[in-house]
């Protein structure tokens, strides 16, 4: 599953361990949805929303 994040999620989640967590805890449908989103980020802005959205969790 890992070696499917887009390098801009990898590396936001290096930054962030706690949003890594939060995304451990979903189930494998909401990561795939995630990771969806992660991969037609066109911003860092929008990238550090789906980290913010995740460690509000």
């Amino acid at each position: 599953m890992y070696n499917e994040l887009p390098i801009g999620l990898t590396m936001a989640f290096a930054e962030h361990p706690e949003a890594l967590n939060a995304f451990s805890r979903l189930s494998e449908k909401e990561q795939q949805q995630i990771i969806i989103r992660a991969y037609a980020v066109q911003s860092s802005a929008e990238m550090k929303a789906i980290i913010k959205g995740l460690e509000g969790r």
